[in-house]
C-alpha cells in the first residue's frame, strides 16, 4: 500500500499476517517463535489457562500481546 504525505514521500507498508493453532503452548511453542520472526503480526491459539498467559508474551520481546483465555471457567469450577 502505498500512502501519499504531505511532503509527496511514497510509504510502502507490507503486512504479513500468520494465524496458528497450536493446540497446546509446549508443544508449539517452537513454531511460534519462528512465525514470530517472519511475521509482523501474529494471532494464535493455545490452551494456556489464565495464570499462564504470561508465557505467550515471553516468546517475543518486540510484539505487544493481547491475551485472553477461554479457560476461565474450567479453571474456576
Amino acid at each position: 500500500m502505498a500512502v501519499n504525505s504531505d511532503s509527496s514521500a511514497d510509504v510502502t507498508c507490507t503486512l504479513k499476517l500468520a494465524t496458528y493453532n497450536m493446540r497446546g503452548f509446549n508443544q508449539g511453542k517452537s513454531v511460534l517463535f519462528d512465525l514470530c520472526h517472519s511475521c509482523d503480526i501474529f494471532c494464535q491459539e493455545h490452551w494456556l489457562t489464565p495464570d499462564l498467559l504470561f508465557k505467550i508474551d515471553a516468546v517475543a520481546s518486540d510484539f505487544t500481546c493481547f491475551n485472553i483465555s477461554a479457560m476461565d471457567n474450567a479453571v474456576s469450577s
